[in-house]
């Protein structure tokens, strides 16, 4: 934890600001090992190898997360062999050094995010801080927040980020409903494939907005899944029985609970979608995939090689592919101060995105 960072974080406990810090262990631009106190309520919080726990009373669906780790990092691990060389290429490391959705949308949302130096960036649901770290090297002020500090899962790994690239960031442990943070401390918060954990997504965001200063903005990409996807609401309800809490909302899910919490939003189709129509038959379950997705995504590719087909299948077909089957998107979200939200205009739900970047 940074010194600068005290004024960021208020007590999770009784939400008194400010904390004072008590450092033990000073390292050239952290405070490695130390304590925060509450002089309201006399919370204390512990700090450990530069990261600040505050996860307090981890909510049922958290314990449970925290649960089924153990289940499932073994056989991740199988797959993907979990290192130091692993998390240093990441994105690109994801499954094998296979180029993945997050690879191929990362410009996008980084263009998106707009990123400068000194803004200061809040990311939820961090897990080992790849995107944080990223930030960080671009000069921004970054606090990186997740419920997990296990290595190559959690924040902890954000040690060996640091070193490798020589950047300094801030990690708390919290839940993404309670941030230990002042109102208005951020510029940006950003999430990748987070908010569909939510159990309430409107809860989620009015927290998100808590701690946007006015005017600010949320980035997040999600797997948005449609009434029509079964098999994708069959596989993310497997997951949500194993514990790890995933749920299936469609895209009028998340629109409508961030213009209930105060955002103005608005959705991108992410380039991975024409990624993975491009190179379908590349795809090893294209032959023995028969669900309607598959079978209707197969004539898809040959509308690209026409120009004026492509063009209507991307204002077209998108847009109903996103609302009856879903597909990954990015969404922004700015925040409305309350005098601007009344009687304001509904911002469009879908702008075209850019696929061909």
């Amino acid at each position: 934890m940074r010194s600068e960072a005290l004024e960021l974080l208020r007590c999770s406990r009784c939400r008194h600001y400010p904390l004072t810090l008590e450092t033990r262990v000073q390292a050239d631009q952290e405070v490695r090992e130390g304590e925060l106190r509450c002089a309201n309520c006399e919370e204390r919080f512990l700090i450990a190898g530069g990261v600040v726990e505050m996860l307090r009373a981890p909510s049922q669906q958290a314990e449970e997360e925290l649960e089924s780790i153990d289940k499932w990092l073994p056989l991740v691990n199988e797959v993907t062999p979990l290192n130091d060389d692993w998390l240093i290429g990441l994105p690109r490391t994801f499954h094998k050094g296979a180029e993945t959705d997050i690879a191929v949308n990362l410009t996008h949302f980084l263009e998106l995010v707009d990123a400068r130096p000194g803004q200061r960036v809040l990311e939820v649901g961090a897990g080992v801080t790849w995107l944080s770290n990223l930030l960080a090297r671009r000069g921004c002020s970054v606090v990186a927040t997740d419920i997990t500090r296990r290595l190559y899962v959690g924040l902890d790994s954000a040690d060996v980020l640091m070193r490798h690239f020589g950047t300094v960031y801030d990690r708390v442990t919290a839940d993404m409903n309670d941030v230990p943070c002042v109102d208005g401390a951020f510029d940006v918060v950003v999430a990748n494939a987070v908010f569909h954990h939510s159990e309430d997504l409107t809860e989620t965001f009015r927290e998100m907005w808590r701690v946007l200063r006015p005017g600010g903005r949320m980035v997040f990409l999600e797997p948005v899944v449609g009434p029509l996807n079964l098999a994708g609401k069959r596989f993310l309800s497997r997951l949500h029985e194993d514990g790890l809490g995933d749920q299936a909302y469609p895209i009028w899910s998340y629109t409508r609970a961030a213009r209930r919490a105060g955002f103005a939003p608005h959705s991108f189709i992410a380039p991975s979608v024409e990624h993975h129509l491009r190179h379908l038959r590349d795809d090893p379950d294209y032959l023995g995939n028969r669900t309607l997705k598959y079978r209707l995504a197969r004539s898809v590719p040959r509308a690209f090689q026409v120009p004026v087909l492509a063009v209507l299948a991307r204002r077209a077909l998108y847009p109903a592919a996103l609302y009856l089957f879903g597909l990954t998107c990015i969404f922004v979200g700015h925040r409305l101060d309350p005098w601007a939200r009344q009687g304001r205009a509904r911002a469009p739900a879908i702008q075209s995105a850019q696929v061909d970047r």
